[in-house]
């Protein structure tokens, strides 16, 4: 698991979306191989999970249809099962049954996050790129997205990039850290070095906790 953390304005949405594929750089390239083989029978290696999980669901679809959707129409599956994997996704990230008919005003924060997570994993990739997914969150439902992503990386084998400015959210589960500072890096390397030993001041400043935590009244990196 990688990791980018840095402050506000530096950056983090738009390298998201360039490792997604969902914007071209202006300088420089991205690249990420595949294991041979692994693209078989995928037709999204690559799935961004964004920040804003409310606002990248459809408000009309429920949770079990926001599934079938990129099932039947990314990986081509029957609807029959379709539906069957999608109530088997939502029970991967810790939706039970009760919220299948539910559309996403009727979830609380968590569950849209968890539901955005399964919607990302229902078009099968092999790269997840989450773009600061808990700083909207509580802290023991951000404790709870972050172990979920750390079982998908080791059960499931799936390489993640957590975009992110609290270094504590991750700390347990990220193999490297990468801290930028105004679009460059400032420092990098295994993250308990990192987060151990940092060299760089936008580092030891990620680490203060009242600098972690943000602003009073909850502004977001």
């Amino acid at each position: 698991m990688h990791r980018r953390a840095r402050p506000s304005g530096a950056g983090k949405t738009t390298l998201a979306r360039c490792l997604a594929g969902l914007l071209r750089p202006a300088a420089g390239t991205v690249r990420w191989e595949e294991p041979d083989g692994a693209r078989q029978g995928r037709a999204a290696p690559v799935q961004l999970v964004a920040q804003d999980a409310h606002g990248a669901l459809n408000p009309r679809e429920t949770t079990e249809r926001a599934l079938i959707r990129p099932l039947t129409g990314l990986r081509g599956l029957a609807p029959g099962p379709a539906a069957a994997e999608a109530r088997a996704l939502l029970g991967r990230v810790g939706l039970g049954p009760g919220v299948r008919s539910r559309r996403p005003g009727a979830l609380s924060g968590g569950e849209r996050q968890r539901l955005a997570l399964a919607r990302a994993l229902a078009a099968g990739p092999r790269l997840l790129v989450c773009d600061e997914v808990t700083s909207a969150l509580d802290p023991d439902t951000a404790r709870e997205i972050v172990e979920l992503l750390d079982e998908l990386r080791r059960v499931d084998g799936l390489t993640l990039v957590l975009v992110t400015h609290d270094l504590a959210a991750a700390a347990r589960c990220a193999d490297r850290v990468v801290v930028l500072a105004a679009g460059e890096v400032a420092e990098s390397g295994p993250a308990r070095h990192v987060l151990e030993r940092p060299g760089h001041p936008a580092t030891r400043a990620l680490l203060e906790p009242r600098r972690a935590a943000g602003p009073r009244g909850g502004r977001s990196a």
